[in-house]
């Protein structure tokens, strides 16, 4: 279940949330006291106050404007809206935002009516120390957040109660996300995430962050049945939202428990692709102060481009791409098989036009004295087919003294001989005085697939990565590459 996060008060939080459901959505009551606070009067005079008249401007913040838009308003619409104030506050992380900053707010706009903020035990620190980080966007336009959960509660209250049971009952969860996603900006309204998981905790995650519900989805697609995996680039919320419920299912098989979160070890470096940017930064930002010392740069091929998809069409019979011709004048990738065979890990070519040709690079300087290209395996999980795990990359590096002779904007590296060592450039052999195989991930991260006899940890393809290129530094004899850990948790 998405409860789970292995933060210890999780648990009064997801309890406090389950209150808030039941006393405020499913009834018209409240959190903090006795009296009807979510009624439908209450909710279309608060809207009427604040969606209905914005104050616009910039030198004035959140709270300042409300408290005008609530002058002269009724005391229970007031407390109204602190208890909205509460809700958009249940989410951040006290990381992010204490629970001492967050009762200070719930209780000024409460104050405004008249009365003290009652001493209510979802009021209690334990409750508001959050569950994830909520993003920029949802406390910087805190106002969207506001006026997106007043309209959705509105038409929720609107509805006929038998529809309300069907979505939230018969239908659900699937049901309400549909109804909930045909509100207007939906898909541009963190809090339509927090909602989520707020009603439906065992079902939905955590998450507030659109781009991190498609990375989870991209990264992972190969694991994500076929019945529910996305098609398009770019998949609705609510087919992101079935393909991450369907991958919890395929962890909790594959790990054996329902503890896990895709914010924790050892998915989130399955996808998280910020840990292998950052390691690539890292070392980029290292190799780059090493050769400055000598009036030299680094070149790093495919840098700007995140993922295949952004770079051209692979082919997932081939474990190549898909027009070698084409990807192969400019190739942003190295890619290489994995396959196991009788249970070790092998590497290979793919044996296709082009799988010599490693980088490529603006040597139109003249001061160009090492280049980095980016490998992605091709798994191997049968006869014409293949698993392209971006998850897994590695760097191959070479290094050039005296730099490399001046090339085009555009100069291919070609021919290297992983057998050998040899690498040409501009049509002749190229000598390097280094060479090494940068791991980005860990170790002991796995490739699961129901086609395979066993795992394949990361380690294990490195090694026969190892195995697979040799280099020929100049005055060296050919041995094995170096290789070197960046350090990407």
């Amino acid at each position: 279940m998405a409860r789970w996060t292995s933060d210890p008060h999780i648990t009064d939080v997801l309890r406090a949330a389950d209150a808030w459901r039941e006393r405020c959505v499913l009834a018209d009551g409240s959190l903090f006291s006795d009296e009807r606070l979510w009624t439908l009067d209450n909710i279309a005079e608060l809207i009427r106050r604040f969606v209905a008249n914005p104050i616009e401007g910039t030198d004035r913040d959140f709270y300042d404007k409300l408290k005008e838009q609530l002058s002269g308003g009724k005391p229970e619409v007031i407390r109204l809206a602190a208890e909205v104030v509460w809700f958009l506050l249940l989410f951040p992380h006290h990381t992010r935002f204490g629970p001492d900053k967050k009762i200070i707010q719930i209780r000024t706009v409460w104050n405004w009516s008249g009365a003290e903020l009652p001493d209510s035990p979802f009021l209690y620190t334990k409750c508001l120390m959050g569950v994830g980080s909520p993003g920029t966007a949802y406390l910087t336009r805190r106002y969207e957040q506001f006026g997106f959960l007043l309209e959705m509660v509105q038409r929720w209250k609107s509805l006929p109660a038998a529809r309300r049971d069907e979505l939230m009952n018969r239908d659900a969860p699937w049901g309400f996300v549909r109804w909930l996603d045909e509100l207007p900006n939906a898909d541009r309204r963190p809090v339509r995430n927090a909602i989520l998981y707020f009603l439906f905790p065992d079902t939905l995650e955590r998450n507030l962050s659109n781009e991190h519900r498609r990375q989870i989805v991209y990264a992972l697609r190969d694991k994500i049945p076929t019945d529910v995996r996305p098609k398009g680039r770019r998949p609705s919320l609510i087919e992101c939202d079935r393909a991450i419920f369907s991958l919890r299912k395929v962890f909790e098989s594959e790990l054996d428990t329902t503890e896990i979160d895709f914010y924790r070890s050892p998915i989130y470096q399955q996808w998280w692709a910020g840990v292998r940017d950052e390691a690539r930064r890292q070392i980029g930002s290292e190799l780059t102060k090493t050769l400055s010392n000598y009036g030299l740069e680094l070149r790093q091929c495919g840098s700007k481009k995140r993922t295949l998809d952004d770079c051209y069409p692979t082919d997932t019979a081939t474990g190549f791409w898909k027009n070698p011709t084409d990807a192969t004048n400019k190739p942003l990738r190295w890619l290489l098989h994995l396959e196991l065979v009788s249970d070790q890990v092998v590497a290979s070519l793919p044996g296709q036009h082009g799988d010599r040709r490693v980088a490529f690079a603006n040597t139109a300087q003249g001061n160009s004295g090492a280049v980095t290209t980016r490998i992605v395996p091709a798994i191997k999980l049968g006869e014409g087919k293949y698993a392209f795990y971006e998850t897994w990359e590695w760097q191959l590096l070479f290094c050039f003294l005296p730099a490399l002779a001046t090339g085009s904007s555009g100069q291919l590296f070609e021919e290297f001989d992983p057998h050998t060592g040899k690498l040409t450039y501009m049509g002749m052999n190229q000598d390097y005085i280094a060479a090494a195989l940068i791991t980005l991930n860990e170790d002991d991260d796995v490739f699961v697939s129901s086609d395979l006899p066993r795992p394949i940890r990361y380690g294990e393809a490195t090694e026969a990565l190892a195995r697979l290129i040799n280099i020929a530094p100049t005055g060296v004899e050919t041995s094995r590459p170096g290789r070197e850990t960046a350090d990407a948790k």
